[in-house]
C-alpha cells in the first residue's frame, strides 16, 4: 500500500464520492487504467477510450480487488470518486502523493533514447538504492502519474521518464514529477511537425526545470549543440568529446556481445562494459555513471551496474531464432535511432545484413527528405537488403536505390509477411525498426 487514502484522493482532485463511506479511510496500492490490472487496494482510473469507455470495466476491476473508481458518472452500487476530468484528476492525485514523497526523483527527457537512458540509469541506481522506473515507456500524461502512484514506501530513489510532443506538456508533467534531478539525452527531429524546429523543442523540453529545486542537478548532453548552451545551474556534460565533464577515452564494439569502454568520469578513469549493443549505448551509460556518481555510488557499483543492463522489447533486443537473428528494435523510430540501428547491424555477423524499415511519424515538412537519408546511410553502409514498408518509407526505398543498394518496397505489413518467405533467407540478421504506430511488432512476432 502506498502512503494514500481514498479521502486523500478524493480531496486531491476536488471529486464527489458516492458508495460506502468506510471506503474512504482505507489506503490505495497504487492506480491503474486496465480492469485486467487491478489488485487489492487498486485505484481504478476509468479513462474513456476511442473504442472502449473504463466506465463500462468498473464492476470487473472492483471484482478483482480495486478499491474505489475514478470516473465522470456514479456506478451504482461501486464506490466512485466522480469528476468532470478523469485524466486531470488522475494527474492531480498523482501530484499530491508526490508532494508527500521525501525522494531523490530523476527525471528523463530528451528527442531519442530516453527509455534507453532510463533503464541504465535505474540499472546502476539499484546497486545501491531501492529503485521505482517507469514501466516500458509509460512517459505521458496518464504513464507519468500512474509511474507516481506506483512508488512504494520504501523507495529511496524513483528514475521516470517524461515525454511532450507539444508546448505545456513538459510543464505539466513537471508539476507532477518535481524532479530534484534530471537527464536530457539530445534534441532532436522527432515532434518538429507539432513543434516547427529544435529550438522550439529545446525550449519545450526546458519546461522540465520550471517544477525543479534552483540546486537540482542536470545531466546533459554535451555533444548536442542546443543542450550545451543550457545556462543550468549545478550542471555536468557528457560525449564523445573531451571537453565534456563525463566522455569516452575509447571503445571496442563486440557485434552482440555489447561495447567495451573506458570513461573519464569527472577526471577519473573507469573500464566497464555493456551486453547491450550499438555505440549509442555508450551516451546512455555515460548518463548512468554521471547520475550515480553524484548520487554517491562507488566505483564498482557504477561498473556493476552498467555490466547488469539488460535489453528490453522493442529496444536493440537480440532474439536469435533456429533461422535468423533478429534485432527487435521496432518500439519507435527517428532518423538518428535507425542510423545508429543501421550502424548495429553492420557490425553484426551473418550470412546476410536486412533492414525492414517503416514510416518515422512527426517530421513534418522534412519527412520524406529525412527518410531518403535513411535510405543513403543504409546503402553507404552496404547493406544486403532494405525492406521499406510504409508511404513514407517509398523514400527510404528511394534513398537506397539511387545508391546502388537493393531494396524491397510494400504499402503495408501485410503485404511484406505474405511475401517474407520468398525474401528472407536462413541465416540472415534482421533489424527492424519504425515509430510505434505502424506496429513492427506484428513482425516481430512473425519472426
Amino acid at each position: 500500500m502506498i502512503d494514500m487514502t481514498v479521502k486523500e484522493a478524493l480531496l486531491a482532485c476536488d471529486g464527489e464520492f458516492y458508495g460506502d463511506e468506510s471506503v474512504l479511510s482505507k489506503n490505495i496500492s497504487g492506480a491503474v487504467i486496465d480492469s485486467r490490472k487491478a489488485c487489492d487496494g487498486s485505484l481504478f482510473i476509468a479513462i474513456k477510450g476511442t473504442k472502449t469507455d473504463g466506465y463500462d470495466y468498473i464492476p470487473a476491476a472492483c471484482e478483482k480487488g480495486a478499491v474505489c473508481a475514478v470516473t465522470q458518472r456514479p456506478y451504482e452500487g461501486y464506490p466512485c470518486i466522480v469528476t468532470d476530468d478523469v485524466c486531470a484528476a488522475l494527474g492531480s492525485i498523482a501530484r499530491a502523493y508526490r508532494q508527500k514523497l521525501n525522494i531523490t526523483v530523476v527525471g528523463i527527457t530528451g528527442s531519442v533514447g530516453k527509455t534507453t537512458t532510463k533503464e541504465l540509469v535505474a540499472s546502476v541506481l539499484s546497486q545501491k538504492y531501492i529503485v521505482t522506473k517507469t514501466e516500458g515507456n509509460f512517459n505521458n500524461d496518464l504513464g507519468l502519474p500512474l509511474t507516481i502512484l506506483s512508488i512504494q514506501p520504501d523507495t529511496e530513489i524513483a528514475v521516470v521518464e517524461m515525454g511532450m510532443n507539444h508546448f505545456d506538456e513538459m510543464r505539466y508533467l513537471s508539476s507532477i514529477a518535481r524532479p530534484t534531478m534530471c537527464i536530457m539525452t539530445n534534441i532532436g527531429v522527432s515532434h518538429i511537425e507539432n513543434l516547427g524546429s529544435r529550438e522550439n523543442i529545446y525550449k519545450a523540453k526546458s519546461e522540465i526545470f520550471e517544477h525543479m529545486p534552483p540546486a537540482a542537478r542536470c545531466v546533459l548532453n554535451g555533444d548536442d549543440d542546443l543542450l550545451r548552451q543550457s545556462n543550468r545551474y549545478n550542471k555536468c556534460f557528457y560525449g564523445f568529446d573531451e571537453d565534456n565533464d563525463v566522455y569516452i577515452e575509447s571503445f571496442q564494439e563486440k557485434g552482440f556481445d555489447g561495447t567495451s569502454f573506458s570513461v573519464s568520469l569527472f577526471g577519473e578513469h573507469f573500464d566497464c562494459h555493456i551486453g547491450i549493443p550499438g555505440k549509442h549505448m555508450l551516451y546512455a551509460s555515460m548518463a548512468a555513471l554521471a547520475a550515480g556518481s553524484w548520487l554517491g555510488l562507488t566505483h564498482d557499483q557504477l561498473v556493476e551496474g552498467i555490466a547488469s543492463a539488460k535489453a528490453i522489447s522493442g529496444r536493440v533486443n537480440v532474439i536469435k531464432t533456429d533461422k535468423y537473428t533478429v534485432i527487435d528494435d521496432c518500439y519507435n523510430a527517428a532518423p538518428s535511432s535507425v542510423e545508429s540501428g543501421i550502424d548495429i547491424l553492420t557490425k553484426c555477423e551473418g550470412k546476410r545484413k536486412v533492414c525492414i524499415l517503416g514510416d518515422m511519424f512527426e517530421l513534418g515538412s522534412e519527412g520524406p527528405m529525412l527518410h531518403k537519408h535513411v535510405g543513403e546511410h543504409a546503402a553507404k553502409c552496404r547493406i544486403g537488403l532494405l525492406i521499406a514498408i510504409g508511404e513514407l518509407s517509398k523514400n527510404t526505398y528511394n534513398g537506397m536505390v539511387q545508391n546502388g543498394g537493393k531494396a524491397l518496397y510494400y504499402a503495408t505489413k501485410e503485404e511484406f509477411l505474405k511475401d517474407k518467405e520468398n525474401v528472407i533467407e536462413d541465416g540472415d540478421v534482421v533489424l527492424i525498426k519504425a515509430s510505434h504506430g505502424m506496429e513492427f511488432g506484428k513482425i516481430v512476432e512473425e519472426f
